[in-house]
């Protein structure tokens, strides 16, 4: 109901006689998130199947790519439903729109802002989107600033981050070469018409101390009440599959794709894609108040909630989109099995010429992990679907390697088009999983110890653990075998136990299955800071303005604004520094034990400080102020 209520529904562009559709084809909006998900791609095909929409870019290619230029990454399960949302999201709004997903190799501002840089180079990208921060802010975060323009000789390039959700000022939203988007809580009618917009209370913004602007620039709905349904199998805090998800982070990758449809626009027009910075930011600020839905109750909105059509009209340059009726196609779908079970990760294309390959502009897709495919909006005709059949297996049915042939009528539904596959019978087999908790770990070497000297040697066969943290080695002689792993780094082996290998004894023929590795993660995450003499009261750590020592501290585990027994303490060094140490990951607010006639000027009205770790992650710089 989104795209209704801001009017992205269904808009076209008009130019030189000809209608297009307005949906991204040909821009690539880059998001850039910490930490792996190995089932990002899975989740989003489940994603497009529930909401009838396509899988493939303008080319016929899946729109997905994922990147990781510092390296191998962990999986981390709160950070795979962040880009659940985010890859989801952009897509819904740009659906053939390419989506390049930088996975970066920690959620640090330094790893992140890198993994910034590395997407803004690449050909094609047009907005950078950024559902990320640093609360508090620090001193030292505008030496990131340059970080987000574009690059000398690329296109223009749009970056957007979102303002955060905990009602005070969030890095890089505060840069003045980002568009920030904060958050409302957005009302609509039975049918997804709009009706009326608020602030949402938890949306950040408001003035940095240090880049001296006054954030969010624009907005969208992020009330958890009324989120976005997003598609996460990695299970975190016991959740997964379909979800309701709020915050400030469903704005900016839906933002960034509105951006790519502006950017789809202006290149029909032969324009080049819009520079954050010089063009976006200024041009947004002047289109009439008329192209923005106004929001009630203060709060940080900025212009407010985008008119989609007319936002997009204007940036384009010159009225040439409308809104338009949604076209009504036909669709094909069935499911690619070996034996029973569905075989996920198989490409399934149409054969326009009949050639049994799959050639370049033919439509494609892949299958779920379920196995199911589909193609949406086709027009009226005959097509052939085939499959890329996988090496070594043999497609039983349709027999003869024949792909199903299907002639389709306006807007007729196709279904229970199948492929039925086998896998041939080999010598003995070894497989499992490695694995995190419940989640598998991608990426791990796993290898076969012969000479058991717990190291990889030449000549040792090996392989990687997929997405999904398997792995398997097949066509093995009957023997004995020891199955061990390359640890990845910051990772302890839980079993087997005292770093052993897994000893396994095969006959001819035996396929032995589980055989696993559970691992589990000893980085820890810490928080650090400062309590200062706010001697003026400005809630601003100023020059001149020293550290109070010998402050106690404590994490308010259920938030219940005093001390209680057991919860951690910390205390602050004659420099008024403090730091809470072998911290797992989540959520954690922090507030004072403060002596009799202070006053707490930051933050304001005595709140803690909520503060958000990722494992591993270090968030330093939090801040105190306090007033006698």
């Amino acid at each position: 109901m989104i795209e209704q209520a801001y009017n992205l529904k269904n808009i076209v562009f008009t130019t030189g006689g000809k209608t297009v559709s307005a949906n991204g084809a040909g821009e690539t909006i880059a998001v850039v998130d910490a930490y792996g998900d190995p089932s990002i791609a899975s989740d989003l095909q489940t994603f497009d199947a529930n909401f009838g929409i396509g899988n493939d870019n303008a080319s016929g290619q899946f729109v997905l790519t994922v990147a990781t230029p510092q390296g191998s990454v962990r999986t981390n399960a709160g950070w795979a439903t962040e880009q659940s949302l985010d890859v989801e999201w952009a897509h819904a709004i740009a659906p053939e729109a390419n989506i390049l997903l930088v996975e970066a190799s920690s959620a640090n501002t330094t790893a992140l802002t890198d993994a910034v840089v590395w997407a803004e180079s690449q050909s094609g990208v047009v907005a950078v989107s950024m559902s990320w921060g640093s609360t508090p802010e620090y001193a030292g975060e505008i030496a990131y600033d340059s970080d987000f323009t574009t690059p000398s000789g690329h296109a223009g390039v749009t970056f957007v981050a979102s303002s955060g959700d905990n009602a005070v000022p969030n890095y890089p939203s505060t840069s003045p070469n980002v568009l920030a988007v904060g958050g409302t809580a957005l009302n609509v009618d039975a049918s997804g018409d709009y009706l009326s917009e608020s602030a949402w209370s938890d949306s950040g913004g408001g003035m940095s101390p240090y880049e001296l602007t006054n954030k969010p620039d624009v907005a969208y709905d992020a009330d958890p009440s009324t989120g976005f349904l997003v598609y996460d199998s990695i299970p975190n805090q016991g959740i997964s599959g379909w979800q309701v998800v709020g915050g400030t982070s469903a704005g900016s990758p839906q933002w960034a794709a509105i951006i790519a449809l502006v950017d789809q626009g202006r290149a029909l027009r032969s324009l080049g894609s819009l520079d954050g910075p010089t063009q976006t930011l200024p041009d947004l600020y002047n289109l009439p108040t008329s192209d923005f839905n106004p929001v009630s109750g203060g709060g940080f909105t900025g212009l407010g909630s985008p008119v989609g059509e007319k936002v997009i009209s204007s940036l384009v340059g010159g009225g040439i989109t409308s809104g338009g009726p949604a076209p009504a196609g036909a669709s094909i779908s069935g499911k690619v099995t070996v034996g029973s079970a569905g075989a996920a990760r198989v490409t399934v294309y149409l054969d326009n010429n009949n050639d049994g390959i799959m050639d370049n502009g033919e439509p494609s897709t892949l299958t779920n992990s379920s196995g199911a495919y589909s193609f949406t909006n086709l027009p009226v005709g005959s097509y052939i679907v085939r499959q890329v059949l996988p090496t070594s297996d043999t497609q039983n049915s349709p027999g003869n390697n024949y792909g199903i042939h299907i002639t389709l009528a306006s807007g007729q539904s196709s279904t229970g088009d199948n492929f039925v596959d086998s896998v041939p019978a080999t010598g003995a087999s070894i497989s499992g999983v490695v694995e995190v908790g419940s989640t598998g770990l991608a990426g791990v070497t796993v290898y076969l110890d012969k000479n058991n000297d717990d190291k990889l040697d030449d000549g040792e066969p090996s392989t990687v653990t997929n997405s999904s943290g398997t792995y398997r080695f097949s066509d093995l002689p009957a023997g004995t075998y020891i199955v061990r792993q390359i640890l990845l780094a910051g990772d302890q082996q839980v079993t087997p136990t005292n770093g052993y290998g897994n000893h396994i004894t095969l006959s001819a023929g035996q396929a032995a299955n589980s055989v696993n590795f559970s691992d589990k993660s000893t980085a820890a995450a810490l928080i650090s800071g400062e309590i200062f003499n706010d001697s003026n009261g400005d809630g601003k750590l100023d020059d001149g303005e020293t550290g109070l020592s010998d402050w106690e501290l404590y994490i308010d585990l259920n938030n219940t604004g005093s001390f209680v027994s057991g919860e951690a303490t910390a205390t602050t060094n004659s420099s008024g520094d403090f730091t809470f140490g072998d911290l797992a990951a989540g959520t954690y607010i922090i507030r004072v034990m403060r002596p009799s006639g202070w006053l707490q000027t930051s933050p304001a009205n005595n709140y803690g400080q909520h503060i958000t770790l990722a494992a591993g992650q270090t968030i330093a710089g939090v801040l105190f102020g306090e007033k006698a």
